[in-house]
């Protein structure tokens, strides 16, 4: 299947799906075995008690940031707008508009969607109807425009465009910073969604990168997916550990964790000079005890009875 057709059935999920609310679509670009792989089942509330994001939210429009393709596999980040207009915990709608992000990749197979992997920033909308307070290393969400990123051209050399990216998580592994001189730029933006409040350039990655390791010393890090085009890669990756220290002003707990990040990274000249990144912040946080369980059901725009869960 061409990079083209797998662009077009995604585009077609916002634009027509979600921006439109126009739901009779929804069979047309999903496979009938279509897998939606859920990170940590059993963390949200029973489906009789889950809400829809539009039971509290109207008016919800998602805005592209960054689209990247690799055959059949293609990765997006999302920002998301809406108008509070029902109770949420009980708290009322506020009155200022709602904002929230989400990361998630794709396989498409002959026009239809037959995979998605997705890590959806339900923190902003505790945060925004003051459910839970400010937390430590964690933003809310505002609304913006975002800049357009679209890259569906193959990578030239996949070896050197997947270099940076094995380098970082290498010093994640082992905790040796030092890896990532040489291979994120001075100019390095990070678009948050994961630990919010880094500095840019190469220290941001450096400080993520002692952050996650004060706080989980023996943290391991699975690779579930990593692929390149052109000009960004594509990472998923799951990380356990026990916490031994304070993360997101959680002080330590000695849990046995466990959460997951999806990050579009843009490489040029071998170096990471930007990322947009999603993490299970929210998930971390309940194996905490620091948040109450939210009640949205994991899947937000398709039926669940179009969908079958995965656990990966």
């Amino acid at each position: 299947m061409s990079t083209e057709e797998t662009k077009k059935t995604v585009l077609r999920f916002f634009d027509e799906i979600v921006n439109q609310q126009n739901f009779s679509g929804i069979r047309e670009i999903f496979a009938p075995d279509v897998v939606e792989h859920e990170f940590k089942p059993g963390l949200f509330p029973p489906p009789a008690k889950q809400q829809r994001i539009g039971d509290i939210v109207s008016n919800v429009i998602d805005q592209i940031e960054a689209f990247t393709l690799a055959g059949e596999y293609s990765a997006v980040r999302v920002i998301g707008t809406g108008k509070p207009y029902a109770e949420f915990f009980g708290r009322p709608a506020p009155e200022k508009p709602l904002a929230w992000t989400a990361t998630m990749i794709w396989r498409v197979e002959q026009g239809k969607i037959k995979e998605r992997w997705m890590a959806f920033d339900y923190l902003s909308y505790m945060l925004h109807y003051g459910v839970i307070p400010p937390l430590k290393q964690i933003e809310s969400q505002q609304p913006y425009t975002p800049h357009y990123t679209l890259d569906a051209r193959p990578a030239l050399d996949q070896a050197k465009q997947l270099e940076p990216l094995h380098r970082l998580i290498e010093a994640h592994r082992s905790g040796d910073i030092s890896l990532l001189d040489g291979v994120v730029a001075p100019i390095y933006k990070d678009h948050g969604g994961w630990i919010d409040g880094l500095p840019d350039g190469p220290e941001g990655l450096k400080e993520e990168v002692r952050i996650l390791r004060s706080a989980f010393p023996d943290l391991e890090l699975e690779v579930t997916h990593l692929f390149a085009s052109e000009k960004h890669v594509t990472l998923r990756m799951i990380g356990t550990g026990t916490h031994k220290g304070e993360i997101f002003g959680v002080p330590a707990t000695n849990k046995q964790v466990s959460w997951m990040t999806i990050g579009i990274y843009a490489v040029e000249n071998g170096r990471i000079t930007e990322r947009w990144i999603d993490g299970s912040r929210m998930e971390l946080l309940r194996q905490l005890d620091a948040v109450p369980a939210v009640p949205f059901a994991p899947i937000t725009s398709v039926g669940p009875d179009l969908l079958t869960l995965g656990d990966r």
